[in-house]
Parts: C-alpha cells; sequence; structure tokens
C-alpha cells in the first residue's frame, strides 16, 4: 500500500509540471508582455485527491470447543521395605609422635656494599632550530563551471485503473460424520431355581406360617436367579469434523498503467577552464642556538655497618596426641516409599479454534487532481493581448 501511495504522489507531481510548462508556453505567446519572463513565476504546485474505499477482508476469529481426551494422571502408593543403613561412629586412640620446630636466634655480622654519590656542573649546549617563513607564489589551474541548456526529455508516468479481479480463499466449515463404536449391553433374565434350605428356615413352614426358629430339616425354597447374557454390538453416531472449502470471489484492484510524455528540462554541462591563482607556501629556516644545562655525574664509595639478622634453628620433641577416627556399622531401617501409578482419565477440556470471518474495512486510495497553475503576470497592464491556446488547466494567460 506505501509503494502505491509513493507512486501516486509521483504521478501527481510530474503531471503538475507538465501543465505549468504548457501554460508558460502560452504565456511566451502575448505580444505586449516582452519584460516578463515565464521563468521568474512560481512552479504548479502538485495536487493529490484522496477517495475511501470499502474492501472485504479475511479476519482470523478465536473460539472456545470442547473436546474429549484421555490424559494419564498419577495416583500415589505407600509402601514399607526395610533397608540396611550404614552408620559411622566416632572412635578415639592416643597417639605419640615425634615433632620438629624451629626457634629464632638473633646473630649479627659486618656488610660492605658501595654507596652513590650524585656532583651537578653547569655544561654548555648548542642546538639547531627551524624557523617558519611563508612565501606567496601565482599557480595555473584547471577549473568546472556549470552551462545549463534545455533539453527535451521523454518520460513515462503510471496513471492507475481500478479493475475486478476474481480471488481465492479458504474457510474452515464443520462437518457431520457418521462413525460407530462398541457398547456392551446385558441383555440376560430372571431364572427361578429350588434351593435347600437347613437349620434356621426364613421360608414358611409346612403348617404355613413363617418360623425364625431353628428346624433340623432342609425345607426345600424357590429363589429369583438373574442370568447375565453381556452382548458387544456396534451403535453409530454423528461428529462433527473440519474441513478446508476453497471459495472466490470478487475483488476490486487498483492497476496502473505506463503512459509516455514529453516535456523540457534545463540540464547542467560542466565546461573545464584555466585560471591564475596565488597561494602561500611555508618554508623552515635551520638557526642555530646556545644554551646552558646541569649535568649529574654519580661517584661510588664503600662503607661497612654491622647487620643483625635472625637464624631459625631445627628442634625436635615428643608430643601426645588423640586421634579420632570413623568406624561404619550397619544398621537395618524401615523407611516408607511412596511411588506415582499411572492412571488414564477421560476429561472434557476446552479447545482454541481458528475461524477465518468476513469484514469489510474502509481506506483511504490517493487519485491525482488538477492543481491550480500560476501563470505570467505582466509588470504593466496589457491593452493588445492575443489570446493563445493553454494546454494546461489555466483558463488565461493574461489577464
Amino acid at each position: 500500500m506505501k509503494k502505491l501511495l509513493v507512486a501516486l504522489a509521483v504521478l501527481a507531481s510530474a503531471s503538475a509540471q507538465s501543465q505549468a510548462g504548457d501554460c508558460c508556453k502560452a504565456a511566451a505567446t502575448c505580444a505586449p508582455c516582452p519584460q516578463v519572463a515565464c521563468q521568474a513565476q512560481p512552479a504548479c504546485q502538485p495536487a493529490v485527491q484522496w477517495k475511501e474505499v470499502e474492501r472485504t477482508v479475511l479476519v482470523p476469529t478465536w473460539g472456545t470447543e470442547k473436546r474429549t481426551v484421555t490424559q494419564t494422571e498419577y495416583k500415589q502408593e505407600t509402601s514399607e521395605r526395610e533397608i540396611t543403613v550404614n552408620k559411622w561412629v566416632q572412635k578415639q586412640d592416643k597417639v605419640s609422635r615425634e615433632v620438629t620446630y624451629y626457634e629464632c636466634e638473633k646473630k649479627s655480622k659486618d656488610v660492605t656494599h658501595k654507596v652513590a654519590k650524585q656532583n651537578w656542573k653547569d655544561v654548555e649546549t648548542k642546538y639547531w632550530v627551524k624557523v617558519p617563513t611563508r612565501e606567496t607564489k601565482t599557480g595555473t589551474r584547471t577549473v568546472r563551471k556549470p552551462h545549463w541548456k534545455e533539453v527535451s526529455h521523454e518520460y513515462t508516468v503510471m496513471v492507475p485503473s481500478m479493475e475486478t479481479k476474481t480471488q481465492k480463499y479458504w474457510v474452515w466449515e464443520s462437518v457431520p460424520v457418521k462413525k460407530t463404536r462398541k457398547v456392551c449391553e446385558d441383555k440376560g433374565h430372571w431364572e427361578e431355581k429350588q434351593v435347600q434350605v437347613g437349620g434356621c428356615n426364613p421360608c414358611k413352614s409346612a403348617c404355613g406360617s413363617c418360623n425364625t426358629c431353628c428346624n433340623p430339616c432342609p425345607v426345600t425354597c424357590t429363589q429369583k436367579v438373574w442370568v447375565p447374557n453381556v452382548v458387544e454390538t456396534e451403535v453409530e453416531y454423528t461428529a462433527h469434523e473440519c474441513h478446508k472449502a476453497e471459495k472466490t470471489r470478487e475483488v476490486q484492484v487498483c492497476v496502473s498503467k505506463p503512459v509516455k510524455k514529453n516535456c523540457k528540462r534545463k540540464v547542467c554541462e560542466w565546461v573545464e577552464e584555466e585560471e591564475e591563482y596565488t597561494y602561500e607556501v611555508c618554508g623552515w629556516k635551520k638557526e642555530e642556538k646556545t644554551c646552558t644545562r646541569k649535568v649529574c655525574e654519580t661517584t661510588w664509595e664503600e662503607v661497612t655497618k654491622k647487620v643483625e639478622y635472625s637464624e631459625w634453628v631445627a628442634k625436635t620433641k615428643t608430643v601426645e596426641d588423640t586421634v579420632c577416627r570413623w568406624e561404619c556399622v550397619p544398621t537395618k531401617k524401615t523407611i516408607k516409599e511412596t511411588r506415582c501409578v499411572p492412571v488414564e482419565v477421560k476429561k472434557e477440556v476446552d479447545v482454541q479454534v481458528c475461524r477465518m470471518v468476513e469484514k469489510t474495512i474502509k481506506e483511504k486510495v490517493c487519485v491525482p487532481a488538477p492543481a491550480p497553475c500560476n501563470a505570467c503576470q505582466p509588470a504593466a497592464p496589457c491593452n493588445a493581448c492575443k489570446p493563445a491556446p493553454c494546454k494546461s488547466s489555466c483558463k488565461s494567460c493574461c489577464s
């Protein structure tokens, strides 16, 4: 979009400059205005017009859907077990050993060394210096001077035009899909069975009364028993899946077409010419000077002095020390361990789903518009002006 705006601005500027040149041609045909030059007038200013255009774009929209997923969770179980732990026990032993130590003894001796003595004296020295001098000289050099001339120039401008094109885009659609899954169903039935009961008879006795006492004789009772029959069947269900679908739409597109135009412009040519010039040259002149400086002479003398120093003497003695040692003792210990057991669990989770939704937006498009042209204004009133055809948008070149 930025490149299109820059191209349209350049197009409007070139069009305005072309109109200004045509206006100046028309003004040059006015007979009574010879004193005014068109080049002294300000150039035509480029004008740009903005237009609002609507277009449809696809905007991604996020939504939330519920989906069933299988997750693995961990369940903690605690158990006890017996382990062997090594325990370190500290024990002390007495050990005798010989120790060497040093004692400091002070001694003295004579040392002879040299001492430096400095003697200063004045010495006269000659030296040379360079003094700067200036000298004026004349030389010839080649310079380049500009010369302007008018040249006819052909250029190409891009004219924008709107075209309708077919554009493809993709959308996500929810499509129902039929699937099957296996279901277990118990298709059992009840059956009556004869059961003999002895001891405490919960059933009715032979006399027809409900007796709760203990009867030594076995009694036959009728009971209902459920006989299971598990049958596995396939059940059909409908699930929705997202499928990618291709669609087309018509879009307005701005297309620039090249158009050739002619104009006159000034071209600068550089011409080489020779001219004389003066310049200064800096030179150096050698001069001799004298100065006095101090010089130090060093003499060495031997000096003897007494120096005291310390000397370390090694001596031996017996020392009794208590040594600590660690002994490893194995002991049994019961510990509790917690371990994680994986368990599969089905859960419903929220899933972020992106869908493309159409949206109409407005944007500004740059369109070139005719700009006002400042024509030539004569210094004196124009009485015998001959109208000349003006190729630009100016109404008249002379008032």
